[in-house]
């Protein structure tokens, strides 16, 4: 069935659908239409006006509803029928991170393909993130494509907080205000997402590896990835754990991932005594490295024989 569109709304349905193609984005916020007619319209356009073209989108048959009237699948005809999971989580979640094993995904680390995808939700005043000067390890916080000039004089755009969609579950995880560090901007499908980079990926799997499908899946990442030596010691130093740098040094040391750090870590950061694990879902084994003073309570032949092979 044709569409007829008139006046300023086909001209502005016309604008958001073709930036959004432009994109390859194949999800549509109310936040991201309202920023591209603020983009290729007027500098002040009204956000009600946006709400109203984001509307008049789905009447026409040109979206579909994903939550309420914030979250939309874009049906227009350059869309493919599928919706990249990956971009569906970071638009209803703008501030957020992707994490875990969807990053070992998007990063090709893994071979698994999970239903749960995890993301870091993002500060609690993503505002405080868009002034700081962030270090050069880390982009500055910002919905994937966007600047932050785009929120200077603007309402910072909110989380839809999709749950569930087609068989995925989407996992969002808090985090303190100083660990919000080691994300870029990465493509997957065409479209720019914000995930952690490989380095911090690695170490959220030292972390949390029932969040990246368990420690062998975790370790086969670190033998795949060729991390920056420098980036896992800066990361681990800005975690400031004894447990991380008694895991992220035992690992690295392992893989023959060098760094003048380690030795210093041993001297300094493996304190005797404790029950501290290799693996923090397993409990404490007899085996033990006397030099990082940790339980290795997982098999290590993964690490040892730089096993990446893939299922």
């Amino acid at each position: 069935m044709q569409v007829v569109l008139t006046g300023f709304t086909m001209k502005e349905i016309y604008l958001v659908l073709s930036k959004l193609a432009d994109q390859n984005r194949h999800v549509l916020s109310s936040w991201r239409a309202h920023l591209i007619l603020r983009q290729e319209v007027d500098s002040f356009y009204d956000e009600s006006k946006a709400q109203r073209t984001v509307e008049k989108l789905q009447r026409e048959g040109l979206t579909e509803v994903i939550k309420g009237k914030t979250l939309y699948k874009v049906t227009s005809p350059y869309a493919r029928e599928s919706v990249n999971i990956y971009e569906l989580a970071n638009e209803a979640y703008p501030f957020g991170i992707l994490s875990h094993s969807s990053a070992m995904e998007i990063h090709q680390l893994t071979d698994q393909r999970s239903r749960r995808i995890h993301l870091y939700e993002g500060p609690s005043s993503p505002g405080e993130v868009l002034k700081r000067t962030d270090s050069e390890d880390t982009e500055t916080l910002v919905p994937p494509g966007t600047k932050p000039e785009d929120w200077r004089m603007q309402p910072l755009p909110q989380s839809a907080r999709v749950e569930e969609y087609d068989g995925y579950t989407i996992v969002t995880h808090r985090l303190k205000k100083d660990w919000f560090f080691g994300h870029g901007v990465s493509r997957t499908g065409g479209v720019e997402l914000r995930c952690t980079d490989v380095e911090r990926t690695l170490i959220d799997g030292l972390r949390h590896p029932g969040r990246c499908g368990g420690m062998n899946e975790v370790f086969r990442a670190w033998v795949r990835a060729d991390p920056s030596p420098e980036r896992l010691v800066n990361y681990a130093s800005r975690f400031d754990q004894l447990i991380l740098y008694q895991r992220i040094g035992f690992v690295m040391e392992t893989l023959g991932i060098d760094h003048q750090e380690l030795k210093r870590w041993k001297e300094e950061k493996t304190p005797r005594g404790g029950s501290r694990v290799l693996n923090p879902e397993r409990e404490f084994q007899s085996e033990y490295s006397d030099e990082w003073n940790l339980s290795i309570n997982h098999p290590t032949a993964i690490l040892t024989e730089r096993d990446a092979s893939y299922s």
